[in-house]
């Protein structure tokens, strides 16, 4: 009796704008794949994050430079996008994830590194600081008030 094996979730398998939604929190499936043309161009060179102490090394053979950097992809650009959206969306654990596309924990930890810092970087521009006074003014006011307790106990 041969067993199914768990090919994990896959781009394909989201057909309908409700479900895309409710897993990636954008609302249509033509509006993802509008944002994904739109971070697409610095993927080519993407090196996968394979922890701080590998990824950070200095000592690369910069002699014959290879069209792409890192592991081979197990996953297409798209599903490596889809599930860091579902992770920021849903709060998924790793594991969650990992079981969900049939693939290691360590394969979704270092894929959802390695996508946060090329969204923060292509997508800066959307991303707003507001100042300390402003943030101050627009917490709730159980907030405000423990923040101005705590204050005042750590200057006396």
């Amino acid at each position: 009796m041969k067993v199914a094996q768990n090919k994990g979730q896959r781009f394909g398998d989201l057909k309908s704008d409700k479900t895309f939604h409710n897993l990636t929190g954008i609302p249509t499936i033509e509006a993802f794949n509008k944002l994904f043309e739109f971070v697409k161009g610095n993927i080519k060179k993407l090196s996968h994050w394979r922890g701080l102490s590998q990824s950070a090394r200095k000592d690369r053979n910069t002699k014959s430079t290879p069209k792409k950097f890192g592991p081979k992809r197990i996953f297409s650009e798209k599903v490596e996008f889809l599930m860091t959206l579902m992770k920021i969306r849903l709060g998924s654990t790793t594991e969650d994830l990992a079981q969900r596309f049939g693939v290691s924990f360590t394969t979704v930890s270092n894929t959802f590194t390695t996508w946060i810092k090329l969204l923060a970087k292509e997508l800066k521009c959307l991303i707003h600081n507001p100042s300390l006074h402003v943030a101050k003014k627009t917490l709730p006011l159980n907030l405000r008030k423990k923040i101005l307790k705590n204050q005042f106990t750590e200057t006396a």
